[in-house]
């Protein structure tokens, strides 16, 4: 370090940077897409305790219908800034090899062999956790064979890329005429630990071509096998880029050969008990499948069979029916609200009832509403006369402070509080500022998009008069209300009751504050 400043030129504190904003930012993309699942946990809870836990987890989330406008656009934002992340992520943490000059080490493929890796790797896991958890806690109508057959095909894919990537790498050292790095090519192929080099090349190259195979891929076990394998095979890769390339360096009188010791085996072991431990416990407490999610794709695969569109038809025609020739006593509530009074709230059975209505009572001149679902509607917002978020205007701001925030510092740092000459490059060697950069303007902008999403929804609320609500609890599971308050100018307890008791809500009651 320089006094207190770190080395912003060096690979390690590039490493601290991406490997800390891709924590932050996957914690932040893993918490806001629990939100409504929360939510909806909150108000299936029995067990006080877990009521409570997860009614502060959940934020006061009541699925309104502006709740769900910036949801939607948060998370997008989110998955939109991860994107980029994930790539320079993994192009960071080959940098800390790539930029040495150790053979085996310093090549020019390793940023995109790295994220080629993560993805093979990755997807091998998932299939890994996966294929058990789909059998033990029979998920196979939701977790069908398609969804393997399209993960097998992601981990051939870039199983081909890692393929390629070894081919380039022993090439480059052949053809390069350089001593040192074909004397490496050697050692790894036939030295000491020839096994390991091996071993890597089947189980990461020869045993995924078995994906080719369309029975492979729709076979459970045999894919699960073939992700186990992958799994061990890129564990041996990074075995035989750290300790196969250091244990033949430059200085002959460091060479040596590596054995773990009991504590190193005791540590690696620990870590996969405590991943397995972890996993156990969300599987646990949280949802493993997108509970709101599943609900929004069972609403739209209903719309597309055109029950939305007869039911919409079909709640025009009561709403002109007389209100003598229903039978109102056995769909209606009327609740009286004691004290001050928030509005008046309708039950709805489905969302294109909810929608129809919204279209309804905002067309009579109502302004002051607002609609819940378990779920997002997408023309709801324009139902309801909402604007478009300005969301992503204030995560643009965020991204650009977030960019001058990064470089400043770094030039603060190197040019003015502590210069430095390092290789006789200039104090403000601004290139190697870039990784710095580009981690912060994404870190500032996602927990920008956060922040905002969070607070232009008024949450954390822990009390709305909306949960006054008879029946309420079911607006995260089954249930539509549309609330027209009481602060609306055209409001009349009376008149508004007999306007929303003229459509096919299921129950009118009023709420109090």
């Amino acid at each position: 370090t320089f006094d207190l400043w770190p080395q912003f030129r060096s690979p390690l504190v590039w490493d601290a940077f991406a490997i800390g904003t891709y924590a932050l930012v996957s914690i932040m993309f893993w918490f806001v897409g629990l939100i409504p699942d929360l939510a909806a946990m909150r108000d299936r809870a029995t067990n006080p305790i877990l009521r409570y836990t997860y009614g502060l987890l959940s934020l006061g989330w009541r699925g309104a219908a502006h709740h769900w406008q910036r949801y939607d656009t948060a998370y997008m934002l989110l998955a939109a800034l991860a994107t980029p992340l994930v790539v320079s992520v993994h192009s960071v943490v080959s940098f800390d090899f790539a930029v040495g000059v150790l053979p085996g080490w310093h090549s020019t493929i390793f940023p995109p062999y790295f994220v080629a890796g993560a993805i093979f790797s990755g997807f091998a896991m998932v299939v890994t956790l996966l294929v058990p958890l789909r059998k033990i806690y029979k998920l196979e109508e939701f977790i069908t064979l398609k969804h393997l057959d399209n993960m097998a095909k992601i981990m051939l894919a870039t199983g081909l890329f890692v393929a390629y990537g070894y081919l380039t790498e022993g090439f480059t050292a052949w053809y390069s005429g350089n001593e040192a790095e074909r004397f490496w090519l050697f050692n790894r192929s036939f030295g000491p630990y020839w096994w390991s080099f091996w071993a890597l090349m089947l189980c990461n190259i020869i045993v995924p071509q078995a994906l080719w195979s369309s029975r492979v891929r729709a076979t459970p076990w045999l894919l699960f096998c073939v992700a186990i394998i992958v799994n061990i095979g890129m564990w041996l890769e990074r075995y035989v880029i750290i300790v196969v390339s250091l244990h033949r360096d430059f200085i002959p009188s460091s060479w040596g050969n590596y054995a773990g010791t009991i504590w190193d085996w005791m540590t690696y072991l620990g870590t996969l008990g405590l991943f397995l431990t972890l996993i156990v416990l969300f599987i646990r407490v949280l949802p493993m499948i997108s509970i709101f999610e599943m609900r929004h794709l069972l609403a739209h695969t209903k719309g597309e069979t055109g029950e939305g569109e007869t039911q919409d038809r079909e709640t025009q025609d009561k709403g002109t029916q007389n209100k003598e020739t229903r039978d109102t006593e056995t769909r209606e509530w009327r609740g009286e609200a004691d004290g001050k009074l928030y509005g008046l709230m309708a039950e709805f059975h489905d969302a294109d009832a909810l929608l129809a209505e919204a279209q309804r009572v905002y067309g009579a001149g109502y302004r002051k509403l607002s609609a819940y679902s378990p779920f997002a509607i997408e023309a709801l917002p324009k139902a309801l006369g909402m604007r478009r978020s300005r969301l992503p205007l204030l995560v643009l701001v965020g991204g650009i402070a977030g960019a001058l925030l990064g470089f400043f510092l770094q030039y603060y740092a190197a040019v003015i509080d502590y210069p430095w000459n390092i290789g006789g490059r200039p104090f403000n060697s601004w290139p190697s500022f870039g990784i710095v950069t580009f981690e912060m303007t994404i870190l500032v902008a996602a927990g920008v998009t956060v922040l905002g999403m969070l607070l232009r929804n008024g949450l954390p609320q822990p009390y709305h008069p909306a949960f006054n609500t008879p029946n309420f609890q079911r607006a995260s599971q089954d249930r539509f209300f549309l609330c027209v308050e009481a602060s609306d100018p055209q409001f009349d307890l009376a008149k508004t009751r007999r306007f929303l008791q003229e459509s096919d809500a299921e129950a009118v009651v009023a709420v109090p504050q």
